[in-house]
């Protein structure tokens, strides 16, 4: 009998000591799959100066990774980090110093959660908050990291010996798996495999270029990949998957080689239910908003809120300096991302975390534009609340897991190399 997609979602803070630290949530049952968000925010400062973001998942302590970036706050010049690691699920930059500050790997499983263990602690002063999201109802799910083809229009194979119907990806455009390095390169996406030949994506991307007398982001979502590389105004190169079957899928480098660059994936095969990628416009009015079409009543709704007015296109403005995710359960609600202020000097950088907001988008310098609650699960889509909304419709990649037949039967090529394969 098929199960439906269960998720969690749980706050919690960064421990003072280093060691084992168990997040849990009672009645869940064992996960499968999980994501970490984590920023340099307190539960009674959010949002809070300096910006700082990790995100990583986990589904076992050989298959996890996290990708995360900084931005020094008050600065003259703009000081920007990223760092990737596949040996970790949290790694959270110093936005001063550029190193990892706080750190934590996977241990294992637990009854209702996941024990993880903590190498990096926080101090007593700073015990910035971290949002778990648990997941289970799947019949497989796979985290890893996959290094980018070298070659334009090369691929990478990536085997996780089953079908994926769902992809989450990360990156921070990183050829080495470090303890930190120069430039915010953030993206970060989805991808739906309808088992039929199509393959839905959306990658959205943000970049906050290092040693600027005067603060330059740049931000946009695509429509033709899951992720790449997002740097100084342009998509450097783009990740899209293609050819999914029951070994994997493919991840081609586009628009140029992939420098053999690290992307963070959690694949996911679900167990009956149906997904769905599309793109979310926002209200210009407060009051109800239903999104409609989807065909089937979700169960978790993954959003990427940001003030794109197009698809396809890259701002270098106040709309660029933003970015978010926004994750949306029947009972649960919760968003987090970060800001760099658009032509500041000093620079103007923040991080915040919002656990009873589905959707809230601030614009570059901290003030917020777009503030959505959850209302309903609809039978064939979701309805939220605007309690805030912009004169200007925003568009932003959306994934919706729910109720309902994986329909299709996947098209298997004839020939199918498996080579240069990455992944931990």
């Amino acid at each position: 009998m098929a199960a439906n997609i269960q998720t969690k979602v749980v706050q919690t803070t960064i421990p003072t000591s280093t060691g084992n630290q168990d997040i849990t949530s009672a009645g869940f049952g064992t996960p499968q799959a999980v994501l970490f968000f984590a920023t340099r925010t307190l539960s009674g400062e959010n949002p809070r100066d300096y910006m700082a973001w990790s995100y990583g998942a986990a589904t076992g302590a050989a298959n996890e990774w996290a990708a995360g970036i900084a931005s020094e706050h008050n600065q003259a010049t703009s000081d920007t980090f990223r760092v990737y690691r596949d040996d970790a699920c949290i790694a959270l930059l110093s936005p001063t110093a550029g190193s990892v500050a706080e750190q934590a790997n996977f241990v294992e499983w637990i009854t209702d959660g996941v024990r993880i263990n903590w190498s990096n602690a926080a101090s007593s002063s700073f015990q910035w908050q971290v949002t778990v999201v648990l997941i289970n109802g799947l019949t497989n799910a796979q985290a890893g990291s996959v290094v980018a083809n070298a070659s334009q229009d090369g691929f990478t194979a990536v085997s996780t010996g089953f079908e994926p119907d769902v992809v989450l990806m990360a990156s921070t455009g990183q050829n080495a798996i470090g303890t930190g390095g120069a430039q915010a390169i953030w993206a970060m996406g989805v991808a739906h495999n309808n088992r039929a030949g199509t393959i839905t994506q959306r990658a959205d991307g943000f970049s906050d270029v290092d040693g600027q007398p005067a603060t330059t982001v740049f931000g946009g979502f695509a429509t033709d990949a899951t992720c790449g590389q997002f740097h100084n105004g342009a998509w450097s190169w783009k990740a899209d998957l293609e050819s999914f079957d029951g070994d994997g899928f493919d991840m081609y480098s586009r628009g140029a080689g992939g420098g053999s660059d690290y992307v963070g994936y959690l694949a996911l095969e679900l167990d009956g239910d149906s997904a769905k990628v599309v793109t979310v416009t926002s209200p210009t009015s407060m009051g109800n908003e239903a999104v409609t079409g989807i065909g089937f009543q979700p169960e978790v709704i993954f959003q990427y809120p940001g003030l794109a007015a197009a698809a396809d296109t890259i701002y270098s403005d106040n709309t660029a300096g933003t970015f978010q995710v926004s994750v949306i359960n029947p009972t649960e609600e919760w968003s987090g991302g970060g800001q760099s202020e658009d032509a500041a000097d000093p620079t103007n950088t923040q991080s915040y975390q919002d656990i009873a907001n589905g959707v809230v988008v601030h614009d570059d310098d901290g003030v917020n534009l777009i503030t959505a609650v959850f209302v309903s699960m609809d039978a064939g889509g979701w309805t939220l609340n605007y309690t805030t909304a912009d004169g200007t419709p925003r568009l932003w990649p959306a994934l919706t897991i729910g109720a309902g037949a994986v329909g299709g039967v996947n098209v298997v090529p004839l020939l199918r190399h498996r080579r240069q394969m990455a992944m931990r």
